[in-house]
């Protein structure tokens, strides 16, 4: 099964999410993020089995249980990689720290257990607005004021199915800061 660990975005900021994205969808060639699959992606897993699913379902308490609840704020747009770019984001500034010590965590104690390695790429906190099919993106889409703020009480553990519509998730856990 294809899985990662994420936050999920608050239904009232997809909404907001959405308002700024929508002027834009017209002048973007892209697959954007459906609403329903809006989050901000700690650690990507690919396939595991069911007994790796076990085991993570077994030590992601005890990694989180270290975390307390925090607030996280998106501000700003960037691409992915800078130059021709395949996938735009929403950066996240404050709970940036957060985020990144968490992930740094679950990679390492997920390395340690299961022998998953982390990527190549350092760990930047966003949430993936849509992934490009041309480079181009307007100059007023980054410009745009981009100040969403939401509390983290949770992080789930998620299956993701790929399908031609783009991806569907299923929770497979949830664990409580």
């Amino acid at each position: 099964m294809r899985t990662f660990i994420a936050v999920k975005i608050p239904e009232e900021i997809k909404e907001k999410i959405l308002q700024k994205i929508s002027p834009f969808r017209d002048k973007i060639k892209g697959r954007f993020v459906k609403k329903t699959a809006m989050h901000i992606t700690l650690k990507f897993l690919g396939e595991i089995d069911e007994e790796q699913k076990n085991t993570l379902c077994g030590i992601l308490p005890d990694i989180l249980k270290h975390y307390a609840p925090f607030a996280v704020r998106f501000n700003g747009a960037g691409t992915f990689p800078p130059k021709k770019p395949r996938v735009l984001w929403f950066g996240v500034e404050k709970g940036a720290e957060e985020l990144s010590g968490m992930a740094s965590v679950i990679s390492e104690r997920i390395f340690e257990e299961l022998g998953i390695k982390d990527e190549k790429r350092k760990f930047v906190p966003h949430f993936t607005v849509a992934r490009l099919k041309s480079p181009y993106v307007p100059e007023e889409f980054f410009r745009q004021e981009i100040d969403f703020s939401f509390p983290v009480d949770s992080v789930y553990f998620i299956r993701s199915f790929l399908k031609p519509s783009g991806a569907e998730y299923s929770d497979l856990a949830s664990f409580h800061l």
